[in-house]
């Protein structure tokens, strides 16, 4: 079932992604306003807490942060669990895992898809398909993405500061000013971007940029890659190990 959140928003809004295993687009509307809308299994979307904690900021945050409970998601045959930080070991037999996990009290062990042991708060969510959200913010917002699977961005114009991890992945149509940090597999593409650049990849994570930038920072290790298509008016200054590697221009 659906769920319609409609607020009152001021100038120069930060709309914060935070811990949420789900799809997130997000569109511009109209000035003074924001909505969002959520869509999936209500025990997922229970997961989900929207709030405005002032005028401007809009935050849409997961219950993966420091909780003590597990959620596996069980579709077609396979387990997906999400929430948290791991502790303990972990093992999983005919499923995978999303996202990051809480073992509180030991072990946690998965069979295809279902829980054998760990942990005492345990939900099962039969057929479970990744949420979608969908968020509607005024032109220029300042957006904020931490561990998000997903975020697909039309024409914000703001500032970016996006951190991803694991398999999560991010396209953005227009950022000023870019702070990006990518570990994993997790890749991140802005298109029109502005303003300064600072990167960091690791694993076999990626940043493409397409457009210019002023001051660009990259730091590559593993076999990560950052590429900026355009040129950089300021400085650049690049720091690679590993098999990575930067491009710039």
């Amino acid at each position: 079932m659906a769920k319609n959140l409609n607020f009152n928003v001021g100038d120069g809004l930060t709309l914060t992604l935070q811990d949420l295993w789900a799809n997130v687009e997000i569109h511009i509307g109209q000035g003074g306003k924001a909505t969002v809308v959520l869509g999936g299994d209500d025990k997922l979307l229970e997961q989900i807490e929207v709030t405005q904690p002032s005028a401007d900021q809009l935050l849409v945050k997961g219950s993966g942060e420091g909780g003590d409970g597990i959620t596996v998601i069980q579709s077609g045959g396979h387990g997906s669990i999400s929430v948290g930080n791991i502790r303990g070991s972990c093992v999983v037999i005919g499923g995978s895992i999303v996202g990051r996990t809480v073992v509180p009290g030991g072990d946690l062990v998965v069979i295809n898809g279902k829980v054998i042991s760990g942990g005492d708060k345990v939900t099962v969510v039969e057929g479970g398909e990744t949420p979608k959200i969908v968020v509607t913010v005024p032109h220029g917002t300042d957006l904020e993405a931490y561990d998000v699977s997903s975020v697909d961005s039309h024409g914000l114009g703001g500032k970016l500061d996006i951190s991803l991890s694991s398999q999560g992945e991010a396209t953005i149509d227009t950022a000023n000013d870019m702070k990006v940090r990518c570990s994993g597999q997790s890749h991140v593409h802005i298109i029109d971007a502005a303003g300064d650049l600072k990167a960091s990849c690791s694993g076999q994570s990626s940043v493409t940029i397409n457009g210019s930038c002023k001051d660009c920072y990259a730091d590559a290790s593993g076999m990560s890659r950052v590429t900026v298509s355009g040129r950089a008016t300021g400085k650049v200054r690049k720091h690679q190990s590993g098999m990575s590697h930067i491009s710039v221009g």
